[in-house]
């Protein structure tokens, strides 16, 4: 029995602890960079403008997108504008005031005829016995007026008074109708009275004259909260490049608005900013590595094949931040799916659906609808994956490619009729027609990076494969000559093999050029 060779196990393990560590650090890198990349503006087109209120611009700000979105300051303007025009409501008019104010003014009376028969007061006396009448407060010059006046004329100025007040209270008197039906006195005294007692009667009769219709303030602001209520919100439209302020013009709240509701404006305090990019990207990178830890891929996971996916990654991950902000078409046109794809095709499905994920998430991070970004890319990326499986032909990059697009369009579809998008048509179908496009685009870009990428980590990609089954290639022409018989052989293996690799699900590709050189050898001592 052969013992093992201790030493040679124990640098194989230390090979492998190295480069565990290695990818560790990789892997590292990768977060650290992902962190810088959604923190800092690298976009081609400006994201973000550090603007206040009050401000001026110093350039012309353009609308990135089409948006419509409701105004919470023309709301609020309008809101204001019908609580103006919103009367004070008021009571109706309380008959117990009217009778109270009649029989305070009868009262009144009553007591100055009881001074003016007194007989043993004197005026002085008098007088200061009517300034302290409790209903009204008369000055000392018409105290004396009436004391003056003889006894028909009293009772004149008695029933004519008492009878111009009881008209008025009748009607529904307001706090600013007061002084309207007190000018309207003169008017009602009847034409017979002397001109002297008339405007006695007018001094007598203003003073009982008081509001009978009270102010409601809980109706009023009842009132005003239905004026404000009943205001539709209003709604502003920008479509795409349309100028949303001018260079010079000075920064006011609407158009703070709606450069806030674009996502252009760039708050000074970034914490929150800056931790909410620190939780994503450290439950991204917790979710990689739990999936890589298990079952020991990330042991079995060489070294190449790490830079590889990490590389990947991180191209698109910049390429993607660099020209998709702040764009229309660029997000649905730009070929996400071709990193899955190529990951999948080299290293492993799981890996291009992880990879796929994390990228779905972290590109559209800040960006205004960031939700509908990350379904189309996640659900367009992963379902490429699955329609690729294990194939290795062209043809399967090609349909994983469309369908990826074809899936795409239903949730663009979605996400622009429940924003109110419905009626650009043209704008539905422009989008529609760039999520194939980018599918088409990422079947391209996948097979290219296959086959520039595969020798990286020894695997051959269908292309690959393609050139060396081709009959004209210098080693199967180097058989034919020297061992056609051999060549005839291997032909009919290839045939045989590749059926059978169809009936159980393996790569007929890789089989029938397996095959088709395994008697190689025999060429060179036929």
């Amino acid at each position: 029995m052969i013992e093992p060779d201790q030493g040679a196990l124990h640098h194989v393990e230390t090979d492998k602890a190295s480069a565990n560590r290695w990818k560790g650090l990789v892997f590292l890198a990768a977060v650290v960079i992902t962190y810088a990349l959604i923190v800092i503006q690298i976009s081609v087109r400006r994201t973000s403008y550090t603007v206040q209120v009050g401000d001026v611009a110093t350039q012309d700000i353009l609308s990135p997108r089409t948006i419509t979105y409701e105004s919470k300051i023309l709301t609020e303007q309008a809101q204001a504008d019908a609580e103006r025009i919103v009367d004070k409501v008021y009571l109706p008019a309380d008959p117990t005031i009217s009778r109270n104010q009649v029989q305070f003014m009868r009262n009144s009376f009553r007591f100055i005829s009881a001074v003016r028969l007194d007989k043993y007061a004197s005026e002085n006396q008098k007088i200061e016995d009517i300034e302290k009448l409790a209903y009204v407060q008369l000055e000392k010059t018409v105290i004396t007026e009436l004391l003056g006046l003889v006894e028909e004329d009293w009772n004149s100025v008695q029933n004519e008074s008492q009878r111009i007040l009881e008209q008025i209270m009748q009607n529904s008197i307001r706090e600013d109708q007061l002084q309207n039906e007190i000018l309207n006195i003169p008017t009602m005294i009847n034409y017979y009275i002397k001109s002297d007692l008339s405007q006695l009667i007018n001094n007598l009769t203003r003073r009982f004259i008081t509001p009978n219709s009270l102010y409601s303030e809980e109706l009023t602001e009842k009132s005003i909260a239905d004026a404000r209520s009943a205001v539709q919100p209003r709604e502003r439209t920008f479509v795409t490049n349309q100028t949303i302020v001018s260079r010079g013009q000075i920064i006011t709240d609407l158009i703070y608005e709606a450069l806030d509701k674009l996502g252009l404006v760039y708050t000074r305090n970034t914490t929150q900013r800056l931790l909410s990019a620190a939780f994503i990207v450290l439950a991204l990178a917790l979710f990689a590595l739990t999936y890589f830890i298990s079952e020991d891929r990330f042991t079995r996971l060489s070294f190449q094949e790490t830079l590889l996916i990490i590389g990947l990654y991180l191209v698109f991950l910049i390429a993607a931040r660099i020209l998709i902000p702040n764009r229309t078409i660029v997000p649905f046109l730009f070929p996400m799916t071709a990193v899955g794809l190529t990951i999948a095709g080299l290293c492993g499905s799981m890996y291009g659906m992880i990879i796929s994920l994390i990228l779905g998430m972290i590109v559209p991070f800040d960006f205004n609808d960031a939700l509908g970004y990350t379904i189309y890319y996640i659900v367009a990326g992963i379902s490429g994956i699955i329609v690729l499986g294990k194939g290795r032909q062209i043809a399967d990059f090609v349909v994983a490619g469309v369908v990826s697009g074809l899936i795409g369009i239903p949730i663009i579809l979605f996400f622009q009729l429940n924003e109110g998008n419905f009626v650009d048509i043209t704008g539905l179908v422009t989008l529609a027609t760039c999520s194939i496009i980018s599918g088409v685009l990422s079947t391209a870009i996948a097979l290219i990076l296959q086959y520039s990428l595969g020798g990286m980590i020894g695997v051959a990609t269908p292309m690959q494969l393609l050139e060396i089954i081709r009959p004209d290639s210098p080693l199967l022409q180097f058989i034919l000559n020297n061992a056609p018989g051999t060549y005839q052989h291997s032909l009919q293996v290839a045939n045989l093999a590749e059926q059978a690799a169809k009936a159980v699900g393996a790569d007929p590709l890789l089989i029938r050029a397996g095959t088709m050189y395994h008697d190689a050898g025999k060429a060179l001592n036929p």
